[in-house]
């Protein structure tokens, strides 16, 4: 079965209790909504220490590089403002 669904293009997903997507692989690069809520209900905004942004104002940041094969998963993911985003990016702090 899933020699089939990988040459279908079938990827098999983790859903929350809504049915809502909260593990996608590498089908998307783009955090679906179910994601993003539940990034909201845990991080609660920037993940960063000692930071207070909330999380409409936040990025859903890929702990591991989704161009490093990370998944698009909850458990890669987490919420990071714009500025410490970039910081992250540059080398100056790791998740």
């Amino acid at each position: 079965l899933r020699r089939w669904a990988c040459d279908a293009g079938i990827v098999p997903m983790v859903l929350g209790t809504r049915a809502e997507p909260l593990d996608v692989g590498r089908l998307s690069y783009t955090a679906p909504e179910g994601i993003r809520r539940a990034l909201i209900v845990r991080d609660g905004g920037c993940a960063f220490p000692g930071c207070t942004r909330r999380p409409r104002r936040c990025h859903a940041h890929h702990v591991r590089y989704w161009l490093d094969h990370g998944d698009t998963a909850l458990d890669n993911m987490t919420l990071l403002c714009r500025f410490h985003h970039q910081l992250i990016h540059h080398g100056h702090w790791t998740v």
